[in-house]
């Protein structure tokens, strides 16, 4: 059973996109519950990682961080479809693009599995944040989304809202640590 933020971002995994969705693939059930777990796990361990800085500050900003880089992956791997969360070949935007990120280019090097999956990811957001430095955060991550700082851009103010509108209604509080 996971516990903190693992089991926060596998609640928002399994209500965006719940496991059932993938049964036309045949794969039993239980290998895509395993699959959405250990999604959250690896995406909890690069969020944590005190080498890798979080878009948003504060106490929960890892959690925060965490959160838009899930709702921009459900959305870019079709809801976390198991072909599309694999290094081995590209799989989307006509076979250039990578992993739940779908990353392209200098992003993409190097993966050999989620959790560079996930390290490139929030290296290309963060590019983005610098990027495209005003407005809201649904304007920031333009530079992921479609390459460029574009105010309003329907793609990102997607992803965004799917992430701003779980938080608001289920807002992550961290565990209290025993000593």
């Amino acid at each position: 059973m996971l516990h903190g933020l693992a089991a926060y971002l596998l609640a928002a995994m399994t209500f965006w996109a719940p496991p059932s969705v993938h049964d036309y693939t045949r794969t039993p059930r239980a290998e895509t519950e395993a699959r959405y777990e250990s999604i959250a796990v690896d995406l909890t361990a690069v969020v944590n990682d005190p080498d890798e800085v979080p878009l948003f500050a504060g106490e929960v900003g890892r959690a925060q961080t965490a959160l838009v880089m899930l709702a921009i992956a459900s959305y870019e791997s079709g809801q976390f479809r198991a072909d599309v969360d694999q290094q081995i070949k590209p799989s989307g935007d006509g076979g250039h693009a990578w992993c739940l990120g779908q990353l392209h280019d200098s992003y993409a090097k190097g993966l050999t599995d989620r959790v560079s999956c996930f390290r490139g990811m929030l290296r290309a957001l963060r590019d983005s944040w610098s990027m495209c430095q005003y407005g809201p955060p649904a304007d920031r991550i333009t530079g992921y989304t479609v390459g460029h700082c574009e105010p309003g851009e329907p793609q990102a103010r997607r992803r965004m809202e799917r992430a701003f509108s779980w938080w608001s209604k289920h807002p992550y509080m961290a565990p209290i640590a025993s000593r």
